[in-house]
């Protein structure tokens, strides 16, 4: 085994690459290597209309259960925020 796995989030993903839309970045869908470790970007088999799992205000949902299938001393995620007021001075 691995030092570090992917989880395969597909089951999760309601989300596409159009939830990004405008920010100049190419959302890399399917395996890639991000700081050196390996991501699965959407699960096995992600398509650019369903790579992203989309929480909170606005979406289907508020949280999410991904279950990793074996014991996990340390999980690391690739997130983005899509919105901030901390510029503005909020939190």
């Amino acid at each position: 085994m691995a030092a570090y796995e992917p989880i395969d989030i597909s089951s999760a993903c309601n989300a596409g690459v159009t939830l990004c839309e405008g920010s100049g970045e190419e959302i890399p869908a399917g395996e890639r290597t991000l700081q050196g470790l390996p991501f699965a970007i959407g699960g096995n088999g992600a398509t650019a209309a369903k790579c992203l799992i989309a929480t909170g205000p606005g979406h289907a949902t508020d949280t999410v259960s991904i279950p990793v299938g074996t014991q996990a001393h340390h999980l690391v995620f690739a997130h983005r925020l899509l919105e901030s007021e901390i510029l503005d001075g909020g939190p």
